[in-house]
């Protein structure tokens, strides 16, 4: 469905990957099973979840505030609209993988919360993940 500039809802329960990019008008996203998910540009975007998903490109999406991706090892949100309490849920549920090597967490950018604003438990979760060999990108 990339590029389908219309379109403002989409549920793919079955899908393992999907590519959602420029979907200009999607506000809510919901595809439980897939574990790649690309919908980057798609700057009408609030909602998404995608419990299953270990890679996720979200990049861009201007309007999103609200997130599930309990399985994601490599996350873009850079230029999204991520709030403090949603970044610590994001890093909370990535101390529990294994491999945190593995993280790869771009949540720069945008009006993604500034680390500032952070609470201590999600500046800590932050350097559990570096200290392991993750990287965490944030804005400052």
């Amino acid at each position: 469905c990339h590029g389908c500039t219309s379109l403002t809802a989409l549920s793919a329960p079955m899908a393992n990957y999907l590519y959602c990019g420029g979907c200009t008008s999607l506000t809510a996203l919901s595809a439980p099973m897939a574990t790649s998910l690309d919908c980057h540009g798609c700057t009408s975007l609030t909602a998404l979840s995608a419990p299953m998903a270990n890679y996720l490109d979200c990049s861009g999406c201007t309007s999103l505030t609200a997130l599930s991706a309990p399985m994601a090892t490599e996350l873009n949100c850079s230029g999204c609209a991520l709030t403090a309490t949603l970044i610590a849920s994001i890093l909370a549920d990535a101390v529990l993988l294994p491999d945190l090597d593995q993280i790869n967490f771009d949540l720069s950018g945008g009006t993604n919360a500034a680390i500032g604003t952070w609470s201590a438990q999600a500046i800590a979760d932050k350097n559990v993940i570096i200290g392991e060999g993750g990287t965490v990108m944030y804005n400052e």
